[in-house]
C-alpha cells in the first residue's frame, strides 16, 4: 500500500516556473515540486490541524452515512467544522485543482502534506464540506472486485475535482 511518508520532500529547491524542457514527464516532476514548495508557506500545519480536529479515519467496513470512502479507509466528519475556515486554509488546494484542469491525486498531494494519508483525509474532508468531489474506484466503480478497486487507488486513481 502506497500510503505514508514515501513521497517525503524535506529539501529546499530553486524552481522557476519559466523552466522549459522538451520532456513532459519532467515538466510534470518540476510543476509538482513548484506546488509542493509553494505550500510550504501556506499553514499547512494548520490545514492538517484542522483535519485531524475535524475529521477521522475510518475503515471501510464501518462507512455509513455521509461518510466518504477513499478505498484505503473512510473519512467521517466530526463536530461541525467552520466550513470559510477550512476554505481559507484549503485555498492553495483549490489553486492546485485550478492548475492541474480542476483534478488531483492524493499521489500529488502526499509531498504537501508529507503523508499521503493525511492527504486523503483532507480530501476526504473537503468533499464533506463540499469543497470539491472525491473520486476514487468505491465511488466511481462500486461493482469491481475489492482487490481491484484497492489497486487501482493504488496506481493513484483516488481524486479530487472542482465542482
Amino acid at each position: 500500500m502506497l500510503i505514508g511518508n514515501h513521497y517525503k520532500q524535506r529539501n529546499t529547491f530553486n524552481v522557476s516556473t519559466n523552466m522549459t524542457t522538451s520532456n513532459p514527464m519532467k515538466r510534470n516532476a518540476q510543476a509538482q515540486v513548484a506546488d509542493s514548495i509553494s505550500f510550504r508557506g501556506n499553514h499547512i500545519g494548520e490545514l492538517t490541524e484542522f483535519v485531524n480536529k475535524y475529521s477521522k479515519r475510518i475503515p471501510v467496513e464501518q462507512i455509513c452515512g455521509d461518510d466518504i470512502n477513499l478505498t484505503f479507509f473512510g473519512v467521517r466528519k466530526i463536530g461541525e467544522p467552520p466550513i470559510e475556515k477550512f476554505k481559507n486554509l484549503a485555498e492553495p488546494i483549490k489553486a492546485m485543482l485550478d492548475k492541474r484542469n480542476g483534478e488531483v491525486s492524493y499521489i500529488e498531494l502526499g509531498p504537501v502534506f508529507d503523508s499521503q494519508g493525511t492527504a486523503l483525509q483532507t480530501m476526504g474532508l473537503g468533499h464533506l464540506l463540499g469543497e470539491w468531489k472525491v473520486l476514487s474506484p468505491d465511488t466511481v466503480t462500486g461493482f469491481l472486485p475489492a482487490e481491484v478497486k484497492k489497486h487501482l487507488a493504488g496506481m493513484g486513481m483516488v481524486t479530487i475535482k472542482n465542482i
